[in-house]
C-alpha cells in the first residue's frame, strides 16, 4: 500500500506542478491581453486629442501558448491636423511578441492598403493603393529615443489615382528592406540630447514605375539599390513620430552621409560614397566619390537622351579612364566625382542635369 501511495505521489505531484505552471502562465497571458487592450485604448484617446484618429472594428488575442498575437480588424488612421489631411486603412494588422521577450514586437501589415491625401492646391483628395505579398515591420525597444526598426516588403504594387479616379502613376518592387536605429555609441554618451545621428541601411530590388510625370533617361526600372548611410542631426521628435518634417530637418543642418552605395539603374552601374544636403534655396547639394562601369552603355544613354553630345562624352570618359587606371581602378570602370552644386548636377566635367528645389 505504501508502494502504491508512493507511486501515485510520484505521478501526481509533477502533474499538479505542471498544471499549476500552465494555470499561472494562462493568467499571465490573459493579463497581457488586458494590458494590451488598455494601453491601446489609452493611446487611442491620447492621440485623438492631438488630431490623430485611430479606429478598428475589432480587437482579438490569439496563439496561446506559444506567442502573444494582437489582431486589429479593419484598422484606420486619419490625421486631421496635417496639411494634407491624410488617412490610411487596411484589412488587418497583427502584432506579435514572445511572452518571454516583450521588448521585440513584429507587425504583419501585408495589406491591402489605401491612403488618401489632398496635395497642396488640389481641389479634392488623391488616393494610393498598395498590395503586397508580405509586409513586415520589426521594432526592438532599446535605450534612447527609439530602438531598432526593420521593414521588409515583398511583391509590392501601388496605384496612384487623381480625384476623378484615373490612374496617374504606378510602381512596383520585388523587395524593399530598411533597417535603422540611432547610433548606439552616441546615445550612450549623450542620453539627454535633442538630436542624434541615425544609422540607416536600405535595399531595393527591381523597382519599377510607369505613367510618371517625370521622364528619366536611365529608364523606368532600378535593378538594385543598396545603401549604408547615416542621417546626421536627426531631432528626437522625428524619431518618436511627434513631428516629422524632412524639410525642417534638412533646412536646420541635416544631411545624408553615405558610406556605401550600389546603384544598378539601366545603363548606370555605380558604386559611391559621400554626403548630400540642401542649399539655401532648397536644392540638393554635395559630392559623391563614384566608380562607374558599363561605360559604353552609359555614353549611349546620355547621347540618346540629348544630355551631352557623343564627342564630349567620349573625350571626358577616355581621359577619366586613363586617370583611373593609374589610380588602380578595376579595368572597365572609371573613378569620377559626382557634384551637386548651385542647382547643377555634374558627372565629372559633364553638366548633365538641372536640380530644382525639393521644397
Amino acid at each position: 500500500m505504501k508502494f502504491l501511495k508512493s507511486s501515485h505521489l510520484k505521478i501526481a505531484l509533477p502533474t499538479l506542478l505542471l498544471a499549476l505552471a500552465i494555470l499561472l502562465y494562462w493568467i499571465f497571458w490573459q493579463g497581457l491581453a488586458t494590458q494590451a487592450e488598455t494601453a491601446l485604448t489609452k493611446w487611442q484617446n491620447k492621440e485623438a486629442e492631438r488630431g490623430l484618429i485611430a479606429q478598428w472594428e475589432e480587437i482579438s488575442f490569439s496563439d496561446f501558448p506559444y506567442r502573444f498575437v494582437t489582431t486589429l480588424t479593419k484598422p484606420e488612421l486619419a490625421d486631421i491636423r496635417s496639411k494634407t489631411n491624410w488617412a490610411w486603412r487596411s484589412e488587418a494588422l497583427r502584432a506579435t511578441v514572445q511572452p518571454y521577450n516583450l521588448k521585440h514586437i513584429i507587425l504583419d501589415i501585408t495589406g491591402p492598403h489605401r491612403v488618401t491625401y489632398t496635395p497642396k492646391g488640389a481641389p479634392a483628395p488623391h488616393a494610393l493603393t498598395l498590395t503586397t505579398e508580405g509586409f513586415w515591420a520589426s521594432h526592438v525597444y532599446e535605450s534612447g529615443p527609439m530602438g531598432r526598426l526593420a521593414i521588409d516588403v515583398t511583391g509590392a504594387h501601388s496605384d496612384h489615382f487623381d480625384p476623378q479616379g484615373q490612374v496617374i502613376e504606378q510602381w512596383s518592387a520585388e523587395r524593399l528592406q530598411l533597417h535603422g536605429h540611432p547610433a548606439p555609441s552616441v546615445v550612450a554618451e549623450n542620453p539627454n540630447a535633442t538630436a542624434y545621428p541615425f544609422d540607416m541601411a536600405v535595399q531595393g530590388k527591381n523597382l519599377r514605375w510607369t505613367q510618371s510625370k517625370v521622364d528619366l533617361w536611365p529608364g523606368d526600372e532600378i535593378q538594385l539599390l543598396r545603401m549604408q548611410s547615416r542621417l546626421r542631426n536627426v531631432p528626437v521628435h522625428m524619431m518618436t513620430g511627434r513631428k516629422i518634417s524632412i524639410e525642417q530637418w534638412l533646412r536646420e543642418g541635416g544631411s545624408l552621409a553615405i558610406s556605401d552605395l550600389i546603384l544598378n539603374w539601366g545603363p548606370i552601374d555605380m558604386k559611391a560614397k559621400g554626403e548630400l544636403a540642401i542649399d539655401g534655396q532648397g536644392r540638393p547639394t554635395g559630392k559623391l566619390k563614384a566608380s562607374l562601369g558599363n561605360l559604353d552603355a552609359l555614353v549611349e544613354a546620355l547621347v540618346a537622351a540629348d544630355v551631352v553630345d557623343r564627342k564630349t562624352a567620349n573625350l571626358a570618359f577616355t581621359g577619366l579612364q586613363a586617370l583611373s587606371a593609374l589610380q588602380g581602378e578595376t579595368e572597365g570602370r572609371v573613378r569620377i566625382p559626382i557634384v551637386l552644386k548651385e542647382g547643377v548636377l555634374f558627372l565629372g566635367p559633364l553638366s548633365i542635369a538641372r536640380l530644382e528645389p525639393l521644397f
